[in-house]
């Protein structure tokens, strides 16, 4: 395919179980993190579930839940409080992850023409949304009496009819705009559809995003035999103990621009789309809602053949994948029927799937199994399919051109790296699409001097302090960004609002003082809006944009550099009950305490010094029983726990909800305490920064009002990491990294536990409920042995 065919992807964004950005993201697609989580009974019950069925053993609950659904930055997109309480979660993400898109591509205050194409829904959980759950009987009161002009208020903030269009209102898109829906494929029909819309030359540049949210965030169902929903609420793709599908929750976006327009312009490509195939089932199949084989594999080859690649070249599928144990091996002999009409190799090609790892997001599952992909082939690393146990035994396996990865692994070999997506949808309508790894970016010749000034500007004077922080955090860190690619990025890739600030001088580190001087409060070289003293700065350009906000020395074009977002600072909007949100919490939103995976990695790390094993052979989501560990062992594991991080977990969680290294380090997270913001809001990571050193873990701070703390100094480093590329992880060239060694995040040692008061009471405690165990298996296997040696009597005297 030529360049003048092929689309570029030159930015992304999502908000996902776990992540807020795509760096975080792809960590956890490396790690084999899982954020499903199971909900206790005290939690449904919280959440407006029957206690008859919080307590009865069919009813699964289980989702992968995001933090803090009821929080938006209204003034960020010029929303009225009343107009965002009534605006539906999805929508709201919606907006959020296509702004945060479209600043990391350089685009967000572009003047040419942008699509978009995108769409919400849930439909694995009907009618649980937040106009059935929460506006429903509510929203209607006498400020905001019932009538017609309120009813379509309320309509336009929840139908996905209007998503694509509401958003392109709020970020100023004239492009083609529409939304796209297919079910589960929604988002790879919409790439195929930007990419007609670009290639027409109907539009510049195009936005994809997609939103799923279900309400309440704790939910579950009453397991139905031959139901798609899993029984056990763990995902597992392609294996033996596959037993269905598991909800998530999460919204993403994805810029994209042909490639030969974006490398004529200085874009960080990210990965090129080569190719997109769209078709449906049509009646080739059993029922409406079953999938196809002959179907998915045309789709595929179709794809391939568009693109003018092999299916010998492809080293990376990201499955549909579901977790189903029926269904999961259809697509798997769809994929090998398309593979086998161009190769016969054999175990060359890995297979995953997000859904795993972040649950299934519904209409909004194919974006991020997008983004998933983008990652391998950026960074060409291929990570394992989380918590895999052993192969569905209806899968050949073996004879097939693929393979289940069980670790993160370097992709195999030189070029160009090639992937698969593929999505699926009740209904039949199936999209697959072949990626490939971004090209070498062409050199650029840096610049000395920016055409003007260095201009920030927020909603709010808070949300100006935060992204002043942010992009002075940015400019201190290596590599320099170039000075005019930064000015122009400023000036005409974000959109501007009242509080603006403008910082004099002509190169970054100018700014970098200029920056700190606002900040300190001090004189310097600056202008603000919301600053009143007097200045004697002398720069007109300066002075003009914190008036009215003219640009106009930035109309010559310089490239774009990767810089911080917008800062969202969100506040609740919401109507109706609370939504008895989970308390995971994300580092980066909450401050500086350790997140789950590090509390994961101290687990396995302890677990495998206990057990002997090493730490790569602790699964996640392996019992202790099964990787050896009796009640004392997990009773001593307990205790360091309890130790390392100053929480109390009872024998009985220890036993039911923790007793895999997943579990325990949920139970952990969820009770760590919560210590003082650090920022406010959330900041696109700067893709060529290199990584700043790990931050000291704070302290809990005492209830009071937050103090916004200082901009830290920049921390010493040598090299730029990739774009998105979790620190630790090293360049595509390098040799067999050694990942496990090095996770992104502060690791807390093994140690080794100190004298415990409460010991001697849980070992006994735990000792007393092993024999017990024990006394009742023994007692068990006597009344067996009683009935057998009855049966035999019985047997033996009818044949007297």
């Amino acid at each position: 395919m030529s360049h003048e065919d092929a689309i570029a992807i030159i930015g992304m964004s999502v908000r996902l179980p776990g992540a807020d950005t795509v760096a975080d993201y792809w960590r956890d697609a490396f790690h084999g993190t899982v954020h499903i989580r199971r909900f206790t009974a005290a939690e449904l019950v919280a959440a407006g579930i029957p206690p008859e069925d919080a307590a009865d053993p069919a009813f699964v609950a289980a989702t992968a839940p995001l933090d803090d659904v009821t929080g938006f930055d209204a003034a960020a997109f010029e929303m009225s409080p009343r107009e965002a309480a009534i605006t539906d979660p999805q929508h709201r993400l919606f907006l959020e992850v296509c702004r945060h898109a479209l600043e990391e591509s350089g685009y967000s205050g572009a003047d040419g023409r942008v699509a978009l194409y995108g769409n919400t829904g849930y439909h694995l959980h009907p009618l649980q949304g937040y106009l059935r759950r929460r506006l429903d009987g509510r929203v209607f009161d006498d400020a905001f009496p019932y009538n017609a002009v309120n009813g379509l208020q309320v309509a336009f903030g929840n139908h996905t009819d209007f998503v694509a269009t509401r958003a392109a209102f709020r970020l100023g898109l004239t492009g083609p705009v529409m939304t796209v829906q297919s079910g589960c494929s929604s988002g790879l029909v919409a790439v195929q559809a930007a990419g007609h819309a670009l290639r027409a030359g109907e539009a510049d540049l195009a936005v994809v995003a997609t939103a799923a949210v279900h309400i309440p965030q704790i939910i579950g169902h009453r397991h139905v035999r031959g139901s798609i929903h899993s029984r056990s609420g763990v995902c597992r793709v392609f294996d033996a103990e596959s037993d269905g599908m598991v909800t998530g929750n999460g919204a993403a976006a994805v810029v994209l621009k042909r490639l030969d327009r974006a490398l004529a312009d200085g874009d960080t490509v990210d990965a090129v789309i080569l190719a997109t195939a769209v078709n449906n089932d049509g009646d080739r199949k059993s029922a409406y809602p079953a999938p196809s084989v002959p179907g998915q594999v045309e789709a595929v080859t179709s794809a391939l053949h568009a693109a003018g690649v092999s299916a010998d070249r492809i080293g990376y599928v990201e499955a549909h994948g579901t977790g189903t144990f029926k269904g999961d091996p259809i697509e798997f002999d769809a994929l090998t029927e398309a593979f086998r009409r161009h190769t016969d190799r054999i175990g060359y090609c890995a297979l995953g799937s997000a859904k795993a790892n972040i649950g299934h997001l519904d209409s909004g599952a194919a974006l991020p199994s997008l983004i998933r992909a983008v990652g391998v082939v950026k960074n060409g690393l291929i990570p394992p399919l989380a918590g895999h146990t052993a192969p569905n035994p209806r899968l050949a396996l073996d004879e097939s051109p693929f393979y289940l990865p069980r670790e993160v692994t370097p992709w195999p070999g030189p070029g160009p790296r090639l992937a698969g997506v593929t999505a699926l949808a009740v209904g039949g309508t199936n999209a697959h699409l072949v990626l490939s790894s971004p090209p070498p970016r062409p050199p650029r010749r840096p610049s000395r001097l920016a055409p003007g000034p260095l201009v920030l500007s927020a909603a709010d004077p808070a949300g100006l302090r935060a992204t002043a922080e942010a992009w002075l955090r940015r400019l201190r860190r290596v590599p320099t960004p170039d000075p005019a690619r930064t000015a122009m990025t400023a000036a005409r890739g974000r959109r501007h609002h009242a509080h603006r600030l403008a910082i004099t001088g002509r190169t970054v580190a100018r700014w970098r003082d200029g920056l700190a001087d606002y900040l300190a409060g001090r004189p310097g070289g600056y202008v603000c809006t919301d600053v009143t003293t007097p200045t004697t700065v002398d720069d007109p350009p300066a002075t003009r944009y914190v008036d009215d906000g003219t640009t106009d020395w930035a109309a010559a074009e310089s490239g774009r550099e990767r810089l911080p977002g917008y800062p969202f600072r969100r506040s609740r909007h919401w109507i109706g009950p609370p939504p008895h949100e989970t308390p995971e919490t994300h580092d980066h939103d909450r401050g500086g305490h350790m997140p789950a995976p590090g509390v994961l990695t101290h687990i396995q790390e302890a677990t495998a010094a206990r057990l002997g094993h090493p730490v790569e052979a602790v699964a996640p989501s392996a019992t202790f029983l099964s990787l050896g560990a009796d009640s004392l062992s997990m009773v001593d594991l307990a205790r360091s726990v309890e130790q390392r991080f100053g929480v109390r977990i009872s024998m009985r969680e220890l036993f039911e909800q923790g007793d895999t290294p997943a579990g325990l380090a949920a139970l952990v997270a969820d009770r760590l305490p919560e210590p003082t913001p650090t920022t406010a809001g959330h900041a696109v990571p700067d893709p060529q920064a290199a990584p700043a050193a790990p931050a000291a873990q704070p302290a809990p701070a005492p209830a009071q009002t937050p103090v916004p703390p200082p901009v830290p100094p920049a921390a010493p480093s040598s090299a730029a990491a990739p774009a998105h590329l979790p620190p630790t992880v090293p360049p595509p060239e390098a040799s067999a990294p050694a990942w496990h060694a090095a996770p992104p995040y502060p690791v807390m040692p093994y140690q080794v536990p100190v004298a415990d008061p409460g010991y001697e009471h849980r070992t006994v405690a735990a000792l007393t409920g092993q024999i017990q165990q024990l006394i009742t298996i023994n007692q068990s296997l006597v009344n067996q042995v009683a009935h057998l040696t009855a049966l035999l009597h019985a047997r033996d005297g009818g044949a007297r």
